[in-house]
């Protein structure tokens, strides 16, 4: 439904990763039909992110300067917000307590009866919170005129520290695979003869437990030297890669693209990922690979995408390398999980996220017209 008065809604990111380019654009179309106009205002990587490379200059956003005030190393940043992010009629700030410009934000706008909302996990659980930081995000929530959770588990955690529960809206976090899932199909997929490869994409950082991931190669290797472990992406824990006993059963792809990832995963039978376990479970599905990874890890939302039909999800990294162990010589079962992992994909489209989200912003914008409201009470 359009609404009667063009409207502004504003969303600040500490900066624009490639993946979130087609969410951000299909966003703004559907917007402008509704008669609200989507800025995303946006950062830069901190120094703590830098080993990734993910983050772009994007063209339908507008860039923001930020200081550091001697923090960086621990992702303190304040980012110098412009007039229109006070005024605009809608604000969505990202869930995180480490952005300074947060509590300005919610400040000033609340003086001028301006509505602002949170974007993310309900409260942080990809690391452990001081007492401090889970005070600083239920007060920012109980003080947020609209939730856009993540999952439907992201919206438990919000209710749970202050939000209300008739103004939020479960997004489905997801990412664009329509060309992961193109790129597969166009590939040859090789008859394997001597060898059974896992594969590992994504960022080659800490949380991922490189370290872990290699150690259960290693074991898997010792015990049937037909294992192999192809690895894409790139990082701080790099390094990890280039010791000389790993030669025989790791290949490093290096960063992938589209078609790399295509490529490798024709090549493979599941996604070993011991780490956190976020939205690679949706590149995962376009790929058709079941997921095995640890219980343990400090998963991200999008790891209740997974289930015992297109994943394996144990213990500790011995189970780990059992599980992957009786995966090799059980056929039927990596078909099975493969199936259930292609069909995983339903519902989680990028067109069906940026729909959640755009509605759900227009109905946080109506929300101010039908109840007169003027304060976050």
């Amino acid at each position: 439904m359009k609404i009667a008065q063009q409207k502004v809604a504003v969303i600040i990111q500490p900066y624009v990763p490639k993946y979130r380019v087609p969410l951000f654009e299909e966003m703004q179309k559907l917007l402008a039909i509704q008669g609200v106009t989507l800025t995303i205002m946006y950062g830069s990587q901190l120094k703590d992110r830098q080993g990734v490379n993910d983050g772009i200059e994007f063209a339908g956003g507008r860039k923001l300067r930020q200081l550091y005030l001697g923090f960086q190393a621990k992702g303190l940043v304040f980012r110098l917000a412009p007039l229109r992010a006070f005024t605009c009629d809608l604000l969505i700030l990202e869930q995180a307590t480490k952005n300074l410009e947060s509590y300005l934000l919610f400040t000033i706008r609340r003086v001028l009866r301006k509505r602002t909302c949170l974007w993310g996990h309900g409260y942080t659980i990809t690391k452990r919170q001081s007492k401090l930081q889970l005070r600083l995000q239920a007060w920012m929530m109980v003080r947020s005129h609209w939730l856009f959770a993540y999952t439907e588990s992201s919206a438990s955690r919000g209710i749970a520290i202050g939000a209300d529960s008739r103004r939020l809206t479960v997004l489905n976090n997801s990412i664009d695979s329509t060309g992961l899932r193109l790129a597969l199909d166009s590939c040859e997929h090789p008859r394997r003869q001597n060898t059974w490869n896992a594969l590992y994409i994504g960022a080659l950082t800490p949380d991922k437990k490189i370290d872990v991931l290699l150690e259960i190669a290693e074991k898997v290797y010792s015990e049937d030297a037909r294992f192999r472990l192809l690895i894409g992406g790139s990082g701080p824990s790099e390094h990890l890669l280039y010791n000389p006993r790993l030669g025989a059963f790791v290949k490093y792809l290096g960063h992938l693209d589209e078609n790399g990832k295509a490529k490798a995963a024709a090549q493979s039978e599941v996604l070993l990922m011991p780490g956190r376990v976020g939205l690679i479970s949706v590149d995962a599905f376009a790929l058709r690979l079941p997921i095995l990874t640890l219980a343990s890890s400090q998963h991200a939302p999008e790891f209740e995408y997974l289930n015992e039909s297109n994943s394996v999800i144990v213990d500790s990294p011995d189970d780990l390398a059992r599980e992957l162990r009786k995966l090799m010589l059980d056929n039927d079962r990596i078909l099975s999980l493969k199936r259930g992992s292609s069909l995983s994909m339903e519902g989680l489209t990028i067109q069906e996220m940026a729909n959640r989200f755009a509605t759900g912003i227009g109905e946080a914008i109506q929300l101010n017209v039908r109840s007169g409201e003027t304060t976050n009470d």
